[in-house]
């Protein structure tokens, strides 16, 4: 082993028991620039298997200890560095990596190492600015899947290339959030909630059960998976909407007065 890799292993097993002594009762702490954050605008958050802290800015990511900051910024002389320093989303692999969206393009990091690996997507072969990728999520199988200006990607993680693509009209499909449920379909919002299902290759964009208040209007921000499987979305100034899967559409909620008998509760 390297003197560099051995230094780089005593200072990781040094910072996790550091990290493991921490009190669990902690008072809420304050972090900006002034604590060695790259940035005060943070986009996405996420926890290695190692328990750092991985820290996703508009101007740069973040990997902290419990006690520092490590910056990692993009570099045009360093092919070890990020793709760009606007972070979109970071995602934990099944294997430990660390899926790094940018604004230009993708990367993965292995968080031991600290090794980059750029990620090649179809917009970074052309000079136009369209290189942004969405956050990653992972399949049953542990393929990874995002989205791009021109449409939706499955990666191999193996090999990083891409298996299969699919265009879409909507650029960036999934870069408020995607999910993937236990049956594999990719849950995208943009400019909506769409829905695709890589076994149909069915697209759907979902318009709500009523007419009268338009679901795909609604300005969806987020959606997640409960462990009982049902599907949940936020939206910008309509609530929450539960999916319907007899109806393959959303109903809005009322949890006030529980007026909506979709809700099983």
């Amino acid at each position: 082993m390297s003197n560099r890799r051995l230094l780089v292993l005593l200072a990781i097993l040094l910072n996790y028991g550091y990290l493991l002594a921490q009190p669990s009762s902690a008072a809420l702490l304050h972090y900006n620039t002034d604590q060695g954050l790259s940035n005060d605008h943070i986009t996405s958050i996420a926890k290695d298997k190692l328990g750092f802290l991985w820290v996703g800015t508009v101007n740069g990511l973040n990997r902290f200890d419990g006690r520092n900051f490590k910056v990692f910024r993009h570099s045009t002389t360093d092919k070890n560095s990020i793709p760009n320093n606007n972070i979109i989303g970071i995602t934990l692999a099944p294997d430990g990596w660390l899926w790094v969206a940018t604004d230009f393009g993708l990367c993965k990091i292995d968080p031991f190492w600290l090794d980059i690996e750029r990620i090649t997507i179809p917009e970074n072969a052309d000079t136009l600015k369209n290189d942004a990728a969405t956050p990653v999520a992972f399949d049953s199988k542990g393929m990874a899947w995002t989205t791009g200006w021109s449409g939706i990607y499955q990666l191999d993680p193996q090999t990083n290339k891409i298996v299969f693509s699919h265009k879409t009209a909507q650029n960036l499909p999934g870069y408020f959030g995607t999910i993937i449920d236990e049956k594999d379909r990719i849950w995208m919002i943009n400019s909506g909630l769409r829905r695709f299902d890589p076994a149909t290759k069915d697209l759907k964009l979902f318009k709500g059960v009523n007419p009268r208040e338009s679901f795909s209007d609604a300005s969806s921000l987020c959606v997640v998976q409960d462990d009982a499987g049902q599907i949940w979305a936020g939206t910008w100034f309509a609530g929450i909407w539960k999916y319907l899967p007899e109806l393959d559409e959303f109903a809005k909620t009322n949890f006030a007065t529980c007026q909506n008998p979709a809700l099983g509760f």
